[in-house]
């Protein structure tokens, strides 16, 4: 969700200006929204409009366990660009590179979204991590991380995990069995109370390094009708791999990136310079409601 922050000029040619800024931000942000990005692929998002009403939801008399994110510390996002007079037409056109730092502040926008999300990820075996200067919660809600290797049942006896260390990978063949193994461990998850909850995974999620594994994951996923998202920042020193169920992350709030405040977009005109500034403020609240959606396999 974007708000804006704008005073009348009183120039015409400025506020035509202010008019095609907005309508270029409204029209990237929309296209962004649609591309199947990180955040999108992976993560449930909360805006800021429907944030009191999710934790009023969280805070329920069914609710049987707190959950694990802090929502109400995040991750800033401050940038802003500058249009000079000269860069209008008297009828409010932007010259082509005028666009185009409207166009890279949207892109901003959303790459530090993609960069929080994949960086939570990325450390899912630590309860926390430090992130641009910011110590962030990545706990689930039993206070352990997003993977773990013994995570003990809350209401009856039990233990499951979620993270898989051994030999998991080996030629084609192998890779094959073992992410339709990988797959039936999302499928057995269980619930508190014991109960498997029986969801499908369908993605795969890959390190960027490791060439010769994405390119035999890539062969196998369509026989196990599963997509395949790479990490651009998942550097690893062995073959690893998370399996993912989209529709338990989306039913159990997994994966969860809550919009703090939302991008106040706040414009001026400085008209000593004539150039038209614009800055934009938000923060991002990031973490993992739940872990029963996902788990982590290294080859050892």
């Amino acid at each position: 969700m974007i708000f804006y922050s704008h005073r009348n000029t009183k120039n015409d040619k400025i506020e035509r200006g202010f008019v095609k800024v907005r309508e270029i931000v409204e029209r990237e942000n929309e296209a962004y929204e649609a591309f199947p990005s990180i955040k999108k692929s992976l993560f449930n998002t909360v805006p800021y409009a429907d944030k009191e009403a999710f934790l009023d939801s969280l805070c329920s008399p069914a609710q049987v366990f707190d959950f694990g994110v802090d929502f109400d510390f995040g991750v800033d996002f401050s940038a802003e660009f500058v249009i000079s007079e000269n860069m209008i037409t008297p009828n409010g056109t932007l010259s082509p590179d005028a666009e185009r730092r409207v166009r890279n502040f949207v892109r901003k926008y959303h790459k530090k979204m993609d960069l929080l999300c994949e960086f939570a990820l990325i450390n899912g075996k630590r309860t926390s991590a430090l992130f641009e200067g910011v110590t962030l919660k990545l706990s689930t809600y039993d206070e352990k991380a997003l993977f773990e290797s013994e995570r003990p049942l809350m209401h009856v006896s039990g233990v499951q995990s979620n993270y898989l260390g051994g030999k998991c990978f080996g030629d084609e063949e192998e890779l094959r069995r073992g992410i339709g193994q990988l797959a039936r461990k999302v499928f057995d998850m269980k619930d508190e109370n014991g109960d498997a909850l029986e969801y499908k995974a369908d993605t795969l999620i890959l390190p960027s390094n490791r060439p010769v594994l994405e390119e035999k994951i890539k062969r196998i996923a369509p026989e196990y009708q599963m997509s395949v998202v790479k990490l651009p920042n998942w550097q690893t020193d062995k073959d690893s791999v998370m399996v993912m169920s989209s529709e338990s992350n989306a039913n159990l709030l997994g994966n969860l990136l809550v919009e703090n405040e939302p991008l106040m977009i706040t414009d001026w005109y400085d008209k000593y310079t004539g150039n038209y500034i614009w800055q934009g403020r938000c923060r991002f609240g990031v973490g993992f409601c739940n872990y029963k959606h996902i788990l982590l396999a290294e080859d050892q």
